[in-house]
């Protein structure tokens, strides 16, 4: 809280950042853009715990290693393992809806549902990622070693589709005003342009 508050109170007197207050440009007005990001971020946030329980659970398997019995500060290896399953198995829908409404969201403001840009790229990737790790769950009860790596790799993965967003084909300057109309052919990609939000 305290940084979100230096951040803000930095922002409004550093000299050169305009103040005015600009409308949105056209891609983002809309309602799949909302769901969206809400998805997405629900999705990641379970990925990420899944991270940070990995963590845990590789330092209790070296601590039980190193010593022959666990550490008592840290929860079991087998609730550690339960914990990484189930916020994966919640992060996973979530991650699935934000691709489908992103791809909604791409058709209302570009025309095309997919056009196989880095950022979507990487999502999809992500996404393979995770039905692997839930598949062996599932199909082989698969649980030694290799459980704690798949969301260290997961969320490597899922970091990759943020920083797409800068090497987006799609830019959002490349929508009409107002909007795609159904009517309408589908707008050409043009590529991301930095000082369109200047």
């Amino acid at each position: 809280m305290p940084f979100a508050f230096l951040a803000i109170a930095l922002t409004s007197i550093i000299p050169g950042i305009n103040a005015k207050i600009t409308p949105l440009v056209p891609a983002l007005q809309s309602n799949w853009l909302a769901i969206h990001v809400i998805t997405c971020f629900l999705g990641y946030a379970s990925f990420a715990v899944s991270f940070g329980i990995s963590i845990l659970f590789l330092i209790q398997e070296e601590v039980s290693r190193q010593r022959g019995t666990p550490s008592k500060w840290l929860p079991s290896e087998a609730i550690l393992d339960e914990i990484n399953y189930k916020s994966i198995v919640i992060g996973f829908p979530m991650l699935t809806l934000g691709i489908v409404t992103g791809a909604a969201w791409a058709n209302y403001a570009w025309g095309t549902y997919w056009s196989w840009d880095p950022k979507e790229t990487w999502s999809l990737i992500t996404w393979f990622v995770y039905a692997a790790f839930l598949h062996a769950r599932f199909t082989r009860n698969w649980r030694e070693e290799e459980r704690p790596f798949f969301p260290f790799w997961g969320l490597c993965l899922s970091c990759l589709p943020t920083s797409g967003s800068i090497t987006s084909s799609r830019g959002f300057t490349a929508m009409p005003k107002g909007g795609r109309k159904s009517s309408e052919s589908p707008t050409p990609h043009r590529p991301y342009n930095s000082s369109s939000y200047m």
